[in-house]
């Protein structure tokens, strides 16, 4: 297949195909995928054009900047005692696609409250009944071996070992320099 030709060329992605097997598998399973890549390598642009090319009603949350009320809204019981959450117009509720970037940058009570969402499609106990999609996004964690953050992301680490492994599907975007140089003219 020609760099130019594939799904991900059809809806304006340059240099990605490699990338369509593996997310075209967490789409058709409904799996929980994580891109890991530099900033400006395409991820939040890829997963925005396949939420808008699916119709879907998605959300987009920056997981450094959380709080578990901008996700479900104000919980308050009913008058039988169960716990309601009023909704915001940010709220996760009735959305069929969820997109957390920056996951390895969020705090860890934050990650914590997410898992739930990502392995069972819940929110304290309640069903996300309309979630389909689970998406984040992260930047390269640091290298073990590298005690100096030149060339890394302030603030981004690597994920708990539990909730990376919730995300069947790990993709690493391609690094410009692995563009060829007919895709690179694309992009310029």
């Amino acid at each position: 297949m020609s760099s130019s030709s594939g799904i991900f060329a059809r809806l304006g992605l340059v240099g990605l195909n490699s990338l369509e097997p593996p997310i075209l598998a967490s789409l058709v399973n409904q799996s929980p995928l994580l891109l890991i890549g530099p900033h400006g390598s395409g991820k939040s642009l890829l997963l925005e054009r396949i939420a808008e090319t699916l119709g879907l009603f998605w959300r987009h949350y920056n997981a450094s900047l959380l709080n578990f009320d901008d996700l479900v809204g104000y919980p308050i019981p009913d008058r039988s005692g169960q716990l309601k959450f009023i909704q915001t117009p940010a709220s996760i509720w009735g959305a069929n696609a969820v997109f957390i970037d920056e996951i390895s940058r969020a705090r860890i009570d934050i990650q914590n409250r997410l898992f739930p969402i990502i392995h069972e499609k819940k929110v304290q106990g309640l069903p996300l009944t309309e979630l389909r999609y689970r998406w984040a996004a992260m930047n390269p964690p640091p290298d073990r071996d590298d005690d100096h953050l030149d060339g890394n992301y302030a603030g981004s680490v690597e994920l708990d070992l539990a909730l990376s492994d919730r995300f069947p599907f790990h993709v690493r975007m391609p690094d410009w320099s692995q563009f060829s140089v007919e895709d690179q003219k694309r992009v310029i």
